[in-house]
């Protein structure tokens, strides 16, 4: 095994099959967006077309006398920047591959790589939860719980009609469900409608829930205004605004992806931008907007700092994968002894490229891995962000 030549069934039907397998398994929450993948090579930044299903539904248009319920689907054509490039390199021995070869070993080098191109992109789909202006639990530490669950899909009953809705939860939430299935019907204060009736914990009411095993915890810390129990709007504000005139502490503090709930209102909004009290009146950018007039002196609360788990639909976000134009020497790779692929899973259409060479003086094997992706909010009205855990 002389040459780079001797490894190159393995680099495809060994090492390829691993590879693709496992990226498809780690990028479980991007399954149930809506999804375009495609291997088609392109440049970075360039943008692609797409089109998208949408539902047109709305919920109180109802013929009493016929009994139908009226609803649409449309398709749309979305416009999406392909910006996010994810790479990947490792080395591997001659020895490490023999035993890829005669055993099949795989390294641990090797999964961790392909773990990090799953990372990025599931990364990527929960920084959209600062743009999720629902939620459902407290905002504290306290264990996550199936109700929290029941009332997110409360939350997106009059929206989400074509699919059920999935959770996307961290470690610690998954594992506090499972205690709370454990001890179903053991404590006192355990009753049928407050636990997990179904033993299979993937199926609470008709949500699909998983345990996100690349993240362990996704957390957002909230401004120092989220201490401050005595926020109020300043002056009313009008229906169709997009920010809120709050009176506050000079010095306090909004950031991004904060919540704000308003006395009398059932509507919650997100902050849109850092923002801080240089006088006690700020004006804060929120969204969505402004559903029902916010009367004067209304009492504001920000909700403290919480970790996310995400309720979503497939109409909230898309997913887009291509492979990037980029030749063996921009990889920093020998054109004439490299091996390049495009590998892509059959039935998700996911891709990556693996390109590899073996340099013979060092008996060593060097890889790049590398994914080209984005993935964009279609429309916050199908997530709910679940804070407790």
């Amino acid at each position: 095994m002389a040459n780079n030549n001797d490894f190159s069934a393995t680099y495809r039907d060994k090492l390829a099959p691993k590879a693709i397998k496992r990226l498809v398994a780690k990028m479980e929450p991007l399954h149930y967006l809506n999804q375009d993948i495609s291997d088609d090579i392109i440049d970075k930044n360039q943008s692609v077309s797409i089109e998208l299903q949408t539902e047109d539904f709305i919920a109180n248009d109802f013929d009493d006398v016929n009994g139908i319920q009226s609803q649409s689907f449309k398709t749309k054509t979305k416009t999406i920047i392909v910006d996010k490039h994810k790479e990947v390199t490792f080395e591997l021995s001659d020895k490490q591959m023999r035993e890829v070869q005669t055993m099949n070993i795989v390294p641990d080098l090797f999964n961790n790589a392909v773990n990090a191109l799953a990372k990025a992109q599931v990364l990527e789909f929960y920084k959209l939860y600062k743009q999720v202006y629902n939620f459902a639990g407290v905002g504290s530490n306290n264990a996550f719980k199936s109700d929290d669950i029941f009332e997110g899909e409360k939350i997106l009953f009059d929206v989400l009609v074509e699919t059920d809705p999935v959770c996307a939860v961290t470690s610690r939430a998954f594992t506090d469900l499972a205690h709370e299935l454990k001890n179903a019907g053991k404590n006192a204060d355990s009753t049928s409608e407050n636990v997990l009736r179904n033993k299979n914990l993937g199926t609470i009411a008709n949500s699909y829930v998983f345990r996100d095993q690349l993240l362990q915890d996704v957390y957002h810390t909230a401004g120092t205004a989220s201490a401050n129990e005595t926020l109020v709007s300043k002056g009313a504000t009008a229906i169709g605004e997009t920010s809120i005139l709050i009176t506050g502490e000079i010095g306090e503090t909004y950031v991004e992806g904060d919540l704000i709930s308003i006395e009398g209102h059932e509507q919650t909004y997100t902050v849109t931008g850092d923002a801080v009290h240089v006088a006690a009146d700020l004006s804060v950018n929120v969204s969505p907007a402004i559903s029902i007039e916010i009367a004067d002196a209304s009492a504001i609360t920000v909700v403290g700092s919480h970790p996310v788990n995400l309720m979503y639909g497939k109409e909230f976000a898309v997913h887009v994968m291509r492979q990037l134009d980029k030749s063996a020497q921009e990889l920093g790779l020998s054109s004439t002894n490299s091996v390049q692929q495009n590998v892509v899973d059959p039935r998700t259409k996911t891709s990556m490229r693996m390109e590899s060479f073996r340099d013979p003086k060092l008996k060593t094997h060097f890889f790049t891995f590398d994914v080209l992706f984005n993935v964009e909010l279609m429309d916050a009205r199908y997530a709910v962000r679940l804070l407790n855990s």
